[in-house]
């Protein structure tokens, strides 16, 4: 017989239910009913006591799905999180996972996200939803002030808020709060990181895989919101069409948008978060104006982050051709370091070519720069690189990709094994250990702010500037330093077409 849980909070009574050992509340509210294109008020009271057995559905997506699954119940009453603890008698650390998907898909209860692991080592896990895509990025507010700004990041802060007057509910302890990212999740986590908004919601941090520099100034969503709203036909006069739009209307608008901006902008695909009161700077700005300084942080790449985005056999920039790159450095200022920039490429990587420039230039550089920045004030920072490929990923070249890394460290490889594509063959004792490793130091880094433990086999070190030292996860674990790395300088300034 399945045993059951009533949990009071300040909100009003949670029904939770008891699996493996650990008890599960799925689908809590945690916003007032959101309101399209406002941001999400913190839930202070529920109408009735809420039935959190069952996933209540997704935000709205906007880009597919991110394992082959279908994504159920999508639509716009979506801002729940899920919570899993061992048991709500004790204050435990606090785990908070922010799921990635390019700010266009992705939801809080993949079963890749399942807390279990966490809560079996006495650490509350949540997971949350936020709004995507077109409601939750993008930036009306010339339009009107029915329109504000950053709704996605206001969702995640709005959970943030809601698990630190609740979570003590459920056995955590709000003032012991470590947040964590993979991609668009992990950029989340520098964005909250550089947030004056988030002060006290957290003091630990992870980021995996973040494209550091991807926030929008002014300048970069008008291209955006300018080209919808002439493909809408939309002004400040009949504003009120995209409150009367459906969903899905919205997403096929998107959808053309995107395509047509960028024909001229090659480059752009998605817009992230703008430079508003949420984020008023870039994740480096904030890093320079000690924004957060006392949050412990642990970032970190894979070694293959660029094939998923790459063609492995591309000459190029991927997934541009040479005379898109010439476009972008000519609206940007700088077509005099084209041909350099050409010859300079082709020579450097020969053999993985574009792959290694998106990890050396994109990802590796961002982390660098925001750790070397931090670590003149926080001592407690934590560098990694995960290095593990699956004898699938491979075959196919993409080796240590792009999200690979998140079932090892969320400790979820079970769920894996057998049925993603790139864990159909499988060397489980490989798996298993290299899981063991990167999970552990989750869980230790989530307790303590210090990720060493002895299933990682060596001394993972802090991070220092004059050091560079980066732990990597790889079947024999070892430390490398990027004390001499030099990243090509593409542009005066980090972000493509602007400023």
């Amino acid at each position: 017989m399945e045993e059951t849980i009533d949990v009071q909070t300040k909100c009003g009574v949670v029904k939770g239910y008891r699996k493996n050992g650990v008890y599960r509340f799925l689908g809590i509210p945690f916003a007032e009913n959101p309101q399209r294109f406002k941001r999400s008020v913190e839930l202070k009271k529920f109408s009735h006591p809420i039935d959190a057995k069952e996933n209540q559905g997704s935000c709205y997506q906007f880009g597919g799905n991110f394992d082959g699954d279908t994504t159920p119940n999508q639509g716009e009453d979506c801002l729940c999180l899920n919570v899993f603890t061992k048991d709500n008698t004790k204050k435990k650390p606090v785990f908070v996972w922010i799921h990635g998907g390019g700010f266009m898909t992705g939801c809080s209860y993949y079963p890749m996200y399942d807390g279990t692991n966490f809560a079996n080592q006495d650490i509350v896990y949540v997971s949350i939803n936020y709004r995507l895509g077109i409601l939750g990025f993008w930036d009306f507010r010339k339009l009107g002030e029915e329109f504000e700004s950053n709704i996605g990041i206001s969702d995640q802060l709005t959970a943030l808020k809601w698990i630190k007057h609740n979570i003590s509910s459920f056995g955590g302890d709000p003032d012991n709060v470590t947040i964590c990212g993979e991609s668009a999740g992990g950029i989340s986590v520098l964005y909250l990181l550089s947030s004056p908004s988030s002060k006290g919601l957290f003091n630990k941090a992870i980021s995996e895989s973040a494209l550091p520099y991807s926030i929008f100034d002014e300048k970069a969503e008008d291209i955006y919101t300018n080209a919808f709203l002439k493909n809408c036909g939309i002004s400040s006069l009949n504003k009120e069409k995209l409150f009367e739009y459906t969903v899905e209307e919205l997403a096929k608008l998107m959808a053309k948008t995107n395509e047509e901006v960028s024909k001229d902008y090659p480059g752009y695909t998605i817009p992230a978060a703008v430079e508003d009161d949420l984020i008023p700077y870039d994740v480096l700005e904030g890093s320079k104006k000690k924004i957060n300084k006392d949050v412990k942080l642990l970032i970190g790449t894979n070694r293959d982050e660029g094939t998923l985005f790459c063609n492995p056999s591309s000459h190029s920039l991927a997934p541009y051709e040479w005379k898109d790159i010439g476009k972008m450095l000519s609206i940007s200022g700088n077509s005099d370091i084209f041909e350099p920039l050409k010859d300079y490429f082709i020579s450097a990587y020969k053999e993985k070519g574009s792959q290694e420039f998106t990890y050396n230039n994109l990802f590796l550089r961002g982390a660098l720069d925001i750790l070397n920045e931090r670590s003149k004030y926080q001592k407690d920072s934590y560098l990694f690189r995960f290095d593990y490929a699956t004898p699938i990923t491979k075959k196919l070249n993409f080796n240590a990709c792009h999200a690979l890394e998140m079932s090892f460290a969320l400790g979820t490889t079970d769920y894996m094994v057998g049925r993603h594509p790139f864990f159909i063959e499988y060397d489980e004792k490989e798996i298993k250990g290299v899981e063991e490793q990167m999970h552990q130091a989750w869980v230790n880094f989530t307790k303590s702010g210090d990720p060493n433990c002895k299933e990682l086999l060596i001394d993972w070190p802090k991070y220092e500037k004059d050091e560079c030292l980066c732990h990597v996860f790889n079947i024999k674990p070892s430390t490398v330093s990027f004390k001499d790395y030099q990243p090509l300088k593409l542009f005066k300034d980090r972000r493509i077409y602007t400023k």
